[in-house]
């Protein structure tokens, strides 16, 4: 699976092809081709005198987007769940809803699985670490685990649920890598903290830093967070939890009231007046007001 459909296409190209290492490993020759409108699949390649290539033999696995994906497909047939590149660039157009789609189409390829008693989907999700800013990671509530791993130095946890967190570090790779030309000029520290470090960008962690909390007084709670307000100064500081006797929801309308009444709170965070508790309730706070 991928974000968009025209990710599944380019999986086309030899290039691109995410089968590459393992045909060059394995001696094996795995390619995609076109299945049906919005569907493809991987099979085995054949290649006439004339260096035409062609699918061969049964489908090895589906390739599908999740923009795209149809609700109803039977995943009895497999057993994994491939998600690759699921947190997008900064230059990558976010797909409203992108959580909520991903749980749908699990469900849709566990449906038959339950009834037919066999095991669950397995389901492997890769990619950069871009930005903490991602809607699948928050469907799975996975945000604050995720935050807590890199705080506190950890690069592997298992929750509860049957959810595993791996943060790669100081892979080898990444050692040869730096002695290439890119890394040594690139003069983007997040870019570079990312491919070399598997670090989150610095700015999931802008103003995220501990503050006295008895210097301020709950102002407002919206969805799970609660916005404290200094006692002296026009600073305010974001914590996980609801403490506030004023209370919204984030649903349509409580949201809409919410964005009326607190608008100078947004502009708290154009003028740097806004600090977290952690890059959890961040993520959760800028996403309120689509920053």
């Amino acid at each position: 699976m991928r974000r968009t459909q025209k990710n599944v296409e380019m999986c086309e190209l030899d290039s691109m092809n995410p089968f590459a290492p393992l045909n060059r490993d394995l001696n094996t020759n795995i390619g995609l081709y076109k299945a049906g409108k919005f569907f493809w699949g991987f099979y085995e390649t054949t290649e006439n005198k004339n260096g035409k290539k062609s699918a061969t033999g049964s489908m090895i696995a589906p390739a599908v987007s999740l923009s795209t994906f149809c609700r109803g497909i039977d995943g009895t047939g497999y057993d994994y769940l491939i998600y690759d590149e699921f947190i997008p660039q900064k230059i990558d157009k976010r797909v409203r809803g992108e959580g909520d789609a991903f749980l749908n189409a699990v469900e849709s390829l566990q449906r038959n699985r339950v009834m037919q008693g066999q095991p669950e989907l397995k389901c492997i999700l890769l990619s950069n670490t871009n930005s903490l800013d991602n809607d699948v990671l928050r469907a799975f509530g996975a945000i604050d685990r995720v935050d807590k791993m890199v705080r506190k130095g950890k690069t592997y946890a298992r929750f509860d649920g049957g959810l595993s967190i791996y943060l790669f570090k100081n892979s080898p790779v990444s050692e040869k890598k730096k002695e290439l030309a890119l890394y040594k000029l690139a003069n983007d520290e997040e870019f570079l903290g990312m491919a070399l470090g598997n670090e989150f960008s610095a700015s999931s962690y802008e103003h995220v830093q501990s503050m006295p909390i008895e210097q301020y007084r709950p102002l407002v709670s919206i969805g799970n967070i609660t916005v404290y307000m200094h006692k002296a100064e026009d600073v305010f500081y974001v914590v996980p939890g609801i403490k506030a006797e004023d209370r919204y929801t984030t649903l349509k309308n409580d949201l809409a009231a919410f964005q009326r009444d607190f608008q100078f709170l947004k502009i708290a965070v154009y003028d740097r007046a806004v600090y977290y508790a952690n890059a959890a309730v961040k993520v959760e706070f800028e996403r309120i007001w689509e920053l």
